[in-house]
């Protein structure tokens, strides 16, 4: 896949329980690592770019998304849209995984 597809610009920054703050500026590293946060026993505590973070209760839906049914039918969703966003692991996926969990981005405190 084209690289230009995958990169993230501004980053996008998670902080996790586990390992804290992380910067991704490749979509599928970034969706690959929220995938896998469920089987190490670790959380999103915050999602940030560009001086915006989203919503607790976006943070939320993200986390119980994760532990209930990963992110098979967020995939699945995905694969139905008629825009970019059904390309895997791509920027497009990415913004759209907001979009599917109706995430709020507000200023950061």
């Amino acid at each position: 896949m084209a690289l230009h597809l995958r990169h993230l610009s501004p980053p996008v920054v998670i902080v996790t329980r586990g390992r804290g703050a992380e910067s991704f500026d490749d979509a599928g590293r970034l969706l690959v690592r929220l995938e896998e946060l469920p089987a190490v026993n670790d959380e999103v505590m915050q999602i940030e770019r560009a001086g915006e973070v989203v919503t607790p209760e976006g943070i939320a839906a993200l986390n119980c998304m994760l532990r209930t049914v990963g992110m098979g039918r967020f995939e699945t969703a995905s694969k139905r849209q008629t825009t970019a966003a059904r390309c895997l692991q791509t920027k497009y996926n990415w913004a759209f995984l907001g979009e599917y969990l109706g995430w709020e981005w507000r200023a950061r405190k």
